[in-house]
C-alpha cells in the first residue's frame, strides 16, 4: 500500500491523499473550499508539466453516489467528465473542482479504479441542501416557466429555487444576462437576498438595472367587492414609484396583508405581482400591476391554550390578550395582546421570554383557537447604574429618581417609563440629551443601566 501527496496550487484548501489498493483501486478525497477563478489554476504550466508524465486512460464508466437533489447526469455534465474520453488523472481533479466551484456541492469525493488503461470513475458529492427561491422583480412581459427554461438551458440543474453560493448564483445571472440580450434588453443582470415576508425562507432577487418602468395601474383580483375601494386606497403608493415584485410584495406584506387580519382573515394571501405593458397610449410608457389576493375565511375567536407558564396563570394571560369567545380574530389584535404578555413577563424581570404561537383552524365553525407555547427563560435583578460624562449634580438627581433597588427584580416596563419621562427631552443642570441603554449579564443575570451624556456614551 503506498500513500502520496498530490501537490496543486489549492495546497491548504484542499488535501488529496491516493491509496493504492488490490486491485488497482484508487482514491481521492477532496474537502473543495473553491471559486470559479480557481479553476484557472488547475490549468496553469505547473499542473501541465506535471500532468503530461501521467498515462493517458480511456474513461469507460463514471458513476455518482450522494445526489438526491440533482440527478446522476446533471452532477457528471457539471463535472465536465464523458464516457470514452481520453483522461489523465490530474484531470480527475480539474472535474472535483468544477464540482465544488458550481456552489452546489459542500464536499466532493471521487474515486477510481484500472482495467488495463480503462478507467472507472466514481464521483461521490455531499450536497448543499440549502435552497433558496428565486424572485424575477422587473422582467417585465416575461413569464416565470419561460424564464426558467432560459436558464435551464445553461443551467442544467435550475428548477426555480437555488443554493445561495456565489457559484450557483453567478450562473443564473450570466443565464439571465444571455436572455435579456437576446430579447434586445439592455441593461445589468444583479442579484441580492432578502428573507421571505410570509416565512418561506431566504429569497434570492434577480432584477436588470435600468430596465425601470413606472406603475400607471393597479388593478384586482379575488377582493370582495366591499372591501376593494379601502383597498384601493391603501394601495396608491404604489403608483408613485417604478415597478418591482420584490417592493410590492413588501408593500403588500406591509399595508394589505394588515387590512385583512384586522377583520379576521387570518389566511389570506396574495399572489406574485404581475406587471404587463399595456397597447392604451394613457399608459405606453409603463406597466399595469396586477394583484390576486385568496382572502380565505373570516375566522372568530375561539380560545387559547397556554403551556410553559409558571409566573403568570393562564387566566390572567387571557385577561391580558383581551379576546373574548366569538370576537372577530383580528389579528393586529392578537399581536398587541402577545406584545402585553411579553411586556408582562418583563415587568416581573423576565425579559428574555419566548412565546410561539401556532394556529388551530376550525373551517366548519369558521373559528381558530391558539396554542401559545412560554419559554420564560429566567428572572434578571437589578445592577448597577454606571453614569458617564454626567456632572456629579445631575448624576445625584437622575439616581434620586430611579426607584428600583440593586437586587431587586429588574421591571423592563419601569425602566422604559422612566427614560421616556426622566430623561427624554429634559434639561437637567444644563445637560439635555442622554444616551441609555440597558446590559444584561447572563452570568449573574442582573441588568446594568448605563447613562452618558451624549458623545460620553461608554463602550460594552
Amino acid at each position: 500500500m503506498a500513500r502520496g501527496r498530490v501537490d496543486s496550487p489549492f495546497r491548504g484548501l484542499w488535501t488529496s491523499t491516493t491509496e493504492k489498493q488490490p486491485g488497482l483501486l484508487m482514491s481521492h478525497t477532496c474537502r473543495c473550499l473553491v471559486i470559479a477563478s480557481l479553476i484557472a489554476l488547475l490549468r496553469t504550466s505547473d499542473i501541465a508539466g506535471q500532468s503530461t508524465h501521467q498515462p493517458v486512460l480511456r474513461l469507460t464508466k463514471i458513476n455518482v453516489a450522494g445526489a438526491a437533489i440533482y440527478t446522476p447526469e446533471q452532477v457528471i455534465n457539471i463535472s465536465g467528465l464523458k464516457v470514452g474520453q481520453p483522461i489523465r488523472l490530474a484531470d480527475l481533479g480539474v472535474a472535483a473542482e468544477l464540482l465544488g466551484s458550481s456552489g452546489l456541492f459542500r464536499g466532493v469525493t471521487y474515486r477510481y479504479a484500472f482495467t488495463g488503461a480503462d478507467v472507472e470513475v466514481t464521483l461521490e458529492v455531499t450536497e448543499d441542501k440549502f435552497r433558496a427561491a428565486v424572485v424575477f422583480d422587473n422582467f417585465i412581459n416575461f413569464k416565470d416557466q419561460e424564464l426558467i427554461d432560459a436558464i435551464k438551458r445553461e443551467v442544467a440543474w435550475f428548477d426555480g429555487n437555488t443554493p445561495a453560493s456565489t457559484g450557483a448564483l453567478n450562473a443564473i445571472k450570466q443565464a439571465l444576462q444571455s436572455y435579456a440580450q437576446e430579447k434586445n434588453i439592455t441593461g445589468q443582470v444583479e442579484y441580492t437576498s432578502q428573507t421571505d415576508l410570509y416565512g418561506r425562507g431566504q429569497l434570492e432577487i434577480f432584477s436588470i438595472k435600468g430596465y425601470d418602468f413606472p406603475v400607471c395601474a393597479v388593478e384586482f383580483q379575488g377582493v370582495a367587492s366591499d372591501r376593494l375601494s379601502e383597498i384601493r386606497e391603501k394601495s396608491k403608493p404604489l403608483l408613485k414609484g417604478v415597478y418591482s415584485r420584490a417592493f410590492t410584495s413588501a408593500f403588500v406584506s406591509g399595508n394589505l396583508i394588515p387590512i385583512y387580519r384586522s377583520k379576521g382573515y387570518l389566511r389570506a394571501r396574495f399572489q406574485d405581482s404581475q406587471a404587463a405593458i399595456p397597447n392604451e397610449s394613457k399608459c405606453s410608457r409603463g406597466v399595469i400591476l396586477s394583484l390576486s389576493v385568496d382572502e380565505g375565511i373570516s375566522y372568530t375567536w375561539l380560545k387559547a391554550e397556554w403551556s410553559g407558564n409558571k409566573s403568570i396563570p393562564s387566566s390572567h394571560l387571557d385577561d391580558i390578550m383581551k379576546m373574548t369567545a366569538d370576537e372577530v380574530a383580528n389579528g393586529l389584535k392578537i399581536d398587541s395582546g402577545l406584545a402585553s404578555v411579553r411586556e408582562a413577563y418583563g415587568k416581573l424581570g423576565y425579559i428574555g421570554a419566548r412565546i410561539g404561537s401556532r394556529p388551530d383552524y376550525d373551517d366548519q365553525r369558521h373559528g381558530v383557537s391558539f396554542r401559545f407555547g412560554v419559554d420564560e427563560g429566567p428572572q434578571y435583578h437589578m445592577g448597577q447604574m454606571v453614569l458617564t460624562g454626567v456632572p456629579d449634580r445631575v448624576a445625584t438627581r437622575i439616581k434620586a429618581k430611579w426607584k428600583v433597588a440593586e437586587g431587586a427584580v429588574f421591571d423592563a416596563s419601569y425602566f422604559k417609563e422612566f427614560v421616556t419621562k426622566e430623561l427624554s427631552g429634559e434639561t437637567l443642570d444644563g445637560v439635555r440629551d442622554f444616551e441609555v441603554s440597558s446590559r444584561p449579564d447572563r452570568q449573574t443575570l442582573k441588568v446594568d443601566i448605563l447613562i452618558a451624556a451624549a458623545g460620553n456614551k461608554q463602550k460594552d
